[in-house]
C-alpha cells in the first residue's frame, strides 16, 4: 500500500484553502450575484426608498458574458486526427470518428461551455473524469461539471491551470444516502457519524471523539453530512482521501492511489480547471471584476435619470401659494394646477442638463463594457 497523509493533516490543508481565500470566495459570490442581475445592496435599496428613487438594473454583465460563450461555441472546432506518417493516412479518419463519438457520449460541449461560463463570471472553470459502471458492468470514464463554490485547491498555485498544484478536491453537503451509494465501504462509518452529531450515547470507537464537533460537519435533521473529497501529490505520486471533519472514511488497508494516469504513464488528478485571470497575489478572478464599477455606474445614472424625470423641483418666495404641501401634490401629477398668488416668485427649476449629463455619461459606460474584451466590432460586425 501507498504512504498516505493522515486524515488530519489533509483536513488541515483543506482549512488553509478556507482561510487563505476568504476573500477570493466572497468576490466569487458578488461576480456570480452580479450575472444574475442582483446588481444593488440591501443598503442602497433602502436609501432610494427614502428618496422615492425607483432602482434601476441593466445587467450588461449577463448580456457581455452570454455573448462571449456564445464565440465560444461558434469558434469551437470538433476533433480531428491527422496522419503523421503515410502509412497513417487511413486510420486517421477512423480516429476523427471515435474523437467525436467520444465527444458525444461526454457530452463535452455543454460542459465546455458552462465550465468557461464559470470561469468568466467566478474566476474558475473546472470539469472532471469521473469513473461510472454501467448496466452491463463496465467501467466508463465521464465527464461531468464541478460547481464554482464546491471546488478547492491549493493556495500557493499561482499557474492559471493550477498545474503547480500540490491538491485539489471538492468540498459540499450531501445527503447521507447519496455518500454511502458513492462511498459504500464507509456506509458504517457514515451512520455512526450522524450518531455522534444526534448525541448518541451508544458505544463509540475511540476514533470519533468528543474534540472533532461533529455538529460542524452534520446535518442530522437533514441527513447530510459535509463531504470533503481531496487528491493530493506525495511522495511523487497522486492519491486521494474523502473526509468528513478532520476524518477519514478510507479504512487504512485501502490502497488509495489515484486510478487516473497521464500521457507519461504518471498517476494523476480527475480535475481539468483554469483561470482566466491570476493576480499577483496569487487571487483568481474572471471578466466581472472589470465590469462591476462600470455595471455601478449604469444602473446608478439610469436610476437617477429617471427618477430626475419624475420630479419637479421649484424656486418660489414665501407667501406664494398658501399651501406648500398642496402645491406639492400637484407638482407630482403631470396635469397639476398650481394657484400662485400675485406678485410672488414661483417657478420650476431647469433640470434638463442633469438629465442629459446623467445619460450621456451612462452612455460612455456602457460603450466601456461593450468593447471590452473580444467584441462585435473586432470582429467587423458593428457594435
Amino acid at each position: 500500500l501507498a504512504e498516505r497523509i493522515e486524515a488530519p493533516d489533509l483536513f488541515k490543508q483543506f482549512t488553509a484553502w478556507e482561510s487563505a481565500k476568504t476573500a477570493e470566495n466572497h468576490e466569487m459570490f458578488d461576480s456570480a450575484r452580479y450575472y444574475h442581475g442582483k446588481q444593488w445592496t440591501d443598503a442602497e435599496l433602502k436609501t432610494l426608498a427614502r428618496r422615492n428613487q425607483p432602482p434601476a438594473t441593466k445587467n450588461l454583465i449577463r448580456r457581455k458574458i452570454d455573448f462571449l460563450i456564445g464565440l465560444e461555441q461558434r469558434l469551437r472546432r470538433d476533433p480531428k486526427a491527422s496522419p503523421r506518417t503515410p502509412v497513417s493516412e487511413d486510420a486517421a479518419p477512423v480516429a476523427t470518428a471515435v474523437l467525436r463519438s467520444i465527444e458525444d457520449i461526454a457530452k463535452w460541449p455543454s460542459i465546455a461551455s458552462e465550465c468557461a461560463r464559470d470561469a468568466l463570471i467566478r474566476g474558475i472553470g473546472c470539469q472532471s473524469a469521473v469513473i461510472v459502471k454501467d448496466k452491463k458492468g463496465k467501467h466508463q470514464i465521464k465527464k461531468r461539471r464541478v460547481k464554482g463554490d464546491a471546488f478547492f485547491y491549493d493556495p500557493r498555485s499561482e499557474e492559471w491551470d493550477f498545474s503547480d498544484a500540490m491538491y485539489l478536491g471538492e468540498a459540499q453537503w450531501t445527503p447521507t444516502d447519496v455518500a454511502k451509494e458513492l462511498l459504500p465501504w464507509a456506509a458504517e462509518t457514515i451512520d455512526q457519524i450522524g450518531e455522534i452529531a444526534a448525541g448518541s450515547r451508544a458505544m463509540l470507537p475511540q476514533l470519533f471523539d468528543k474534540e472533532k464537533n461533529w455538529t460542524q460537519w452534520c446535518n442530522t435533521r437533514e441527513r447530510r453530512i459535509f463531504l470533503i473529497s481531496i487528491w493530493y501529490k506525495y511522495k511523487g505520486q497522486w492519491l486521494f482521501d474523502f473526509l468528513v471533519g478532520p476524518t477519514s472514511l478510507c479504512p487504512p488497508e485501502m490502497d488509495c492511489v489515484s486510478p487516473y494516469v497521464n500521457g507519461d504513464d504518471d498517476t494523476s488528478h480527475p480535475y481539468n480547471a483554469w483561470s482566466p485571470y491570476v493576480g499577483e497575489d496569487s487571487t483568481r478572478y474572471g471578466m466581472v471584476r472589470d465590469l462591476r464599477s462600470l455595471q455601478d455606474e449604469v444602473n446608478k445614472r439610469a436610476s437617477k435619470a429617471l427618477h430626475l424625470l419624475s420630479v419637479r423641483q421649484v424656486k418660489y418666495e414665501q407667501g406664494a401659494v398658501a399651501d406648500i404641501e398642496e402645491a406639492r401634490r400637484e407638482l407630482a401629477k403631470p396635469d397639476g394646477i398650481i394657484k400662485v398668488n400675485k406678485g410672488f416668485l414661483f417657478e420650476p427649476l431647469e433640470q434638463t442638463a442633469q438629465i442629459q449629463g446623467n445619460l450621456e455619461m451612462m452612455q460612455d459606460a456602457k460603450m466601456d463594457i461593450n468593447t471590452s474584451g473580444p467584441n462585435p466590432a473586432l470582429q467587423g460586425k458593428g457594435v
